[in-house]
């Protein structure tokens, strides 16, 4: 395995599914984003934008490559010939009419669920992205924003633990690199981390923080109503310098559950 390839998070999960091809690691990519019809690919020899094969194009949505995923190219590193098996998918039913499933993120490690210490804070919203955490297989962080903002972080804190026995909760600063550690104790070198939540929590920021340079715009949240602006508008997988790799969701104000099924049951274990 070549050390490109390790740092984009390649694990045996992987490799295992390339036997009998040969070079791997010469046609071997991962997906870092997804701008309408432009995919990016991150492989041995550096980024390439790739397109899709006729298969993948008539494929169902929740088939063809989302970021995170781990695809196989053809010689010319141009076109997109298979996805391989996904160790985890985030995904959700579109939103509106739209029932079809799509991909949100694939490969996910763990779940960074991001809400902030004020008005935005709600137990019920915790528990769709919960619910969601569990469809797709993935471990959940709850993640407090603008601890400074408060004089009342343990209520915050006793409020997400709440939510989900055994979940963790940690309570950070973006703005204070000094309150990221328990943060970065998550993420190991080979580690795909995604982080969710409502616009202007500060998951922007604290992706800047993790990666020590402003790799993605901030906005501020509404004073009128507490709500945020959208400052991502597309997910991208970023390579962190200290080793693993995050990926940034956009705010997503409708959710719904994939299969609710058994998301719903590991999440209100009560019931």
């Amino acid at each position: 395995m070549s050390e490109a390839l390790h740092k984009l998070g390649l694990v045996p999960f992987f490799t295992r599914q390339l036997a009998g091809l040969e070079n791997p690691d010469k046609c071997l990519g991962r997906v870092m984003s997804v701008q309408r019809s432009n995919i990016t690919v991150a492989c041995e020899t550096g980024e390439k934008i790739a397109t899709l094969s006729p298969l993948l194009r008539d494929a169902a949505a929740v088939d063809r490559p989302t970021v995170g995923d781990w695809v196989v190219l053809d010689e010319s590193l141009s076109r997109i010939e298979q996805v391989l098996e996904r160790k985890s998918l985030f995904r959700r039913v579109g939103a509106g009419s739209n029932v079809e499933v799509q991909p949100i993120a694939a490969n996910i490690d763990t779940l960074f669920i991001v809400t902030s210490c004020n008005e935005e804070f709600k137990e019920s919203r915790l528990e769709r992205y919960l619910a969601l955490c569990a469809e797709a297989g993935a471990m959940p962080v709850i993640v407090l924003t603008k601890a400074d903002l408060t004089d009342n972080v343990d209520s915050y804190t006793q409020r997400a633990r709440s939510v989900q026995a055994g979940v963790p909760v940690e309570a950070v600063n973006a703005l204070d690199a000094t309150t990221l550690d328990n943060i970065r104790a998550w993420i190991d070198t080979t580690t795909t981390v995604a982080l969710v939540g409502s616009s202007g929590v500060g998951k922007s920021t604290l992706l800047n923080a993790l990666a020590g340079s402003a790799l993605v715009a901030t906005g501020d949240i509404r004073e009128q109503d507490k709500k945020g602006r959208h400052t991502t508008t597309h997910r991208e997988l970023h390579i962190l310098p200290s080793g693993g790799l995050l990926i940034d969701v956009p705010g997503m104000r409708e959710l719904r559950v994939a299969d609710i099924g058994e998301s719903i049951g590991t999440v209100f274990e009560d019931i």
